[in-house]
């Protein structure tokens, strides 16, 4: 996104500061944060009942198409019987349309399980919009949400991490850090951002009364050049290498035949 449209599109002036960009940015230095996000979709696909890792909050603008958004807040999510199989995310057993399980009841116990989720779903407060273009959704930290493309759809979106949900997104990162390197960095960079007054500076150049420029707020958030503009750097870099060893060799192997030669 950043490589194409970093000229033509704005981020929203609410969320002027994105802790997880930055980390995300100096963990994957070549190819740099993926925030923002293009989206694409079709009419008829859909997301499953999800909640967005790292503990981080989520916006998404819609520019094209309809989408039906549905939210649990995080306080009924013992309502949704999560399943915590192979990280911090929780996986459900049913979605919000109880007649559509994601797991497949192939025994008795898988069989009890479905019946007593569609029993607690039932009991759950579910907080559904239709995005239309031109609309602007918020999702914070930790609220299960499923998605359906009514049509063809295009917005844009990303995670972040700002100080509302700092404390919370660096006790993941790091308790995930003990199994995997990618969060132990994040939050090195998260801890980094507090320590240093990162986090104070981002808040203070944000521009709390107009939407930023991505190209200005990459630049503030320690991306002054795209991830295409980085890789043609390295590529070129690694021409000039390739091509002084060459010159080097040649040298050499010419030194060589005049000594020979004497």
């Amino acid at each position: 996104c950043a490589d194409a449209l970093a000229d033509d599109v704005v981020m929203p002036k609410w969320f002027g500061v994105d802790l997880y960009s930055h980390a995300s940015a100096h963990v994957h230095p070549v190819t740099g944060s993926a925030a923002p996000t293009l989206f694409l979709a079709a009419g008829g696909t859909s997301s499953g009942l999800h909640v967005d890792f790292l503990q981080t909050h989520f916006w998404m603008a819609l520019c094209h198409g309809r989408k039906r958004w549905r939210l649990v807040s995080r306080d009924d999510m013992p309502l949704l019987s999560p399943l915590y199989l192979g990280d911090l995310n929780p996986c459900f057993p049913t979605g919000l349309d109880a007649t559509s399980p994601y797991i497949g009841a192939t025994s008795t116990s898988q069989a009890d399980l479905l019946g007593k989720a569609r029993d607690a779903l039932a009991l759950v407060d579910v907080q559904e919009v239709i995005l239309e273009p031109g609309d602007l959704i918020f999702v914070p930290r930790g609220w299960p949400h499923q998605v359906e493309n009514l049509e063809s759809t295009v917005a844009i979106s990303a995670n972040f991490i700002d100080r509302s949900n700092m404390s919370a997104s660096l006790g993941e990162a790091e308790l995930l850090g003990l199994v995997s390197e990618d969060p132990l960095h994040v939050a090195s960079c998260l801890r980094q951002a507090a320590s240093t007054g990162l986090l104070d500076d981002l808040e203070a150049s944000a521009l709390s009364d107009e939407h930023s420029p991505l190209r200005a707020f990459k630049e503030r958030h320690g991306e002054g050049r795209t991830p295409q503009e980085t890789q043609r750097r390295l590529a070129f870099g690694a021409k000039i290498m390739v091509a002084t060893g060459a010159a080097l060799c040649a040298a050499g192997w010419f030194a060589g035949r005049s000594r020979a030669a004497g």
